[in-house]
């Protein structure tokens, strides 16, 4: 058909041979992953030591320049050439002498506004290096503190439009920091560094615009990263002052209705609270989150259906077993909340002598709900309340309908498999279990059968 058309092979379409002749490149559909968050901070904090250090490089350089024009002005008032001289006098002064150079060196940078934490860092890591026992009796620790006050809060403060509790950045100057103030500092120098860590994350958090619990991610970051380096007062503070209180009032403020359209915020439904209450039991402790969980709790147990337990509550609550504390999910269950509604659809259950069964049975949601339940709550509930009828159910289906041994055996079975496996591990269910096995043997071998009692 082409070469009815005169087309010339070769060339491209169109009446001039003007088409493109080459195929279209294939379009690039591979998908850039954003980068991972830990990765992003591990490459900043990377970014943040190579910064470090630049700065301690050109400070050195800058006071290797200083010593050479020194010494280079000495030989000329001298009439000698400057190579007869040493280092301006650095390796034959005293150790006395050349930490007070090193210290007006870093005040005059200090009062000119160009000291650098980079070149505070080099200085006193140098002189602690050089000279240990002075060092430690000339308290110097302690003025490293001092000329580093100033520095830090800058350091400290966010950058970017979304906002991180403190700049991630500066735990790199503050370990610097901590790492020339050592173990072996004097406690005064300790204490001091603490403070002044306290003091420039305090207000710095302060100012945060945290927007609470239910976003944890940046927080939660922020602790993980910094945990190792900040003074236990500023970790107390964090979580006892910044976080615990909004752990409160968003508990307070929770519900576990998930549907906006029956009028209940966005603030509430927003998120499961067992997601954003999960992280931080690893920072309280159980113990200490205690007065939360009774405010769930409560609430919780508020929103359960009267008459019985249901589907949709056994959703609502699944989640918090493995929030709480045993000894919390202890009191949540045996308080009205979960046993007596329990207790309530037991009693008001029909064991069938039929075969099959439709959606009236509610025993194999009980035994869902058996899951969240400890066995010591749930053995009793099912001895008072579900065994007698189950047992008056294998007498009237044995001596009703009479099935073959079989049915009758598969009957159990049935029920049988419906139990959880904690409660099939329990000696008092198994005996329960065994009674209503030994009724059907019984009726197969054609011996007497005695009404069970209900």
């Amino acid at each position: 058909m082409m070469e009815r058309m005169h087309y010339v092979e070769g060339t491209g379409l169109g009446k001039h041979g003007h088409g493109i002749i080459d195929p279209l490149p294939k379009a690039n559909t591979m998908v850039h992953r954003a980068p991972d968050p830990d990765q992003l901070l591990d490459l900043r904090e990377t970014r943040a030591t190579e910064t470090l250090q630049r700065e301690g490089d050109e400070y050195a350089a800058a006071r290797a320049l200083e010593r050479r024009r020194v010494r280079v002005r000495a030989a000329n008032m001298r009439g000698c050439s400057p190579s007869a001289y040493d280092d301006g006098g650095e390796e034959r002064a005293s150790p006395k002498t050349q930490i007070i150079r090193a210290l007006a060196a870093l005040r005059e940078e200090d009062r000119k506004g160009t000291l650098t934490m980079g070149a505070l860092v080099y200085e006193f890591a140098r002189l602690k290096r050089e000279f240990p026992e002075a060092y430690r009796t000339g308290r110097l620790a302690y003025k490293a503190i001092r000329l580093a006050a100033p520095l830090l809060p800058p350091l400290v403060l966010p950058m970017g439009v979304d906002l991180e509790p403190v700049n991630m950045d500066s735990r790199i100057s503050i370990r610097a920091l901590g790492d020339i103030v050592g173990e072996d500092a004097p406690l005064s120098a300790k204490l001091a560094y603490h403070r002044l860590v306290d003091d420039v994350v305090r207000q710095t958090l302060k100012a945060w615009p945290w927007r609470g619990v239910r976003y944890p991610e940046q927080m939660l970051q922020f602790l993980k990263r910094w945990k190792e380096d900040l003074p236990p007062s500023t970790m107390r503070f964090i979580l006892e002052k910044i976080v615990l209180p909004e752990l409160v009032a968003s508990a307070e403020d929770w519900s576990p209705v998930m549907w906006p359209w029956w009028n209940v915020p966005a603030s509430k439904w927003m998120a499961p609270a067992s997601k954003w209450m999960a992280p931080w039991i690893a920072y309280f402790g159980h113990g200490r989150l205690r007065s939360v969980y009774k405010t769930i709790a409560k609430t919780l147990g508020g929103t359960f259906c009267e008459w019985g337990v249901t589907n949709v509550d056994y959703h609502r609550a699944a989640p918090w077993k493995e929030v709480m504390d045993p000894e919390s999910w202890d009191e949540f269950v045996l308080q009205e909340y979960v046993v007596p509604r329990l207790r309530e659809t037991l009693r008001s259950l029909k064991v069938s002598a039929r075969l099959t069964w439709g959606r009236s049975n509610t025993f194999p949601l009980v035994m869902k709900w058996a899951s969240l339940v400890p066995a010591k709550h749930m053995v009793p509930l099912l001895e008072e309340e579900f065994f007698g009828k189950w047992r008056s159910a294998i007498y009237r289906l044995l001596m009703g309908d009479r099935p073959p041994p079989e049915q009758a055996t598969a009957w159990y079975e049935m029920w049988r498999e419906l139990f959880t496996p904690e409660l099939l591990a329990e000696e008092r269910v198994v005996v329960q279990l065994e009674s209503g096995l030994d009724m059907i043997n019984r009726a197969a071998r054609g011996l007497p059968i005695t009404k069970p009692e209900h």
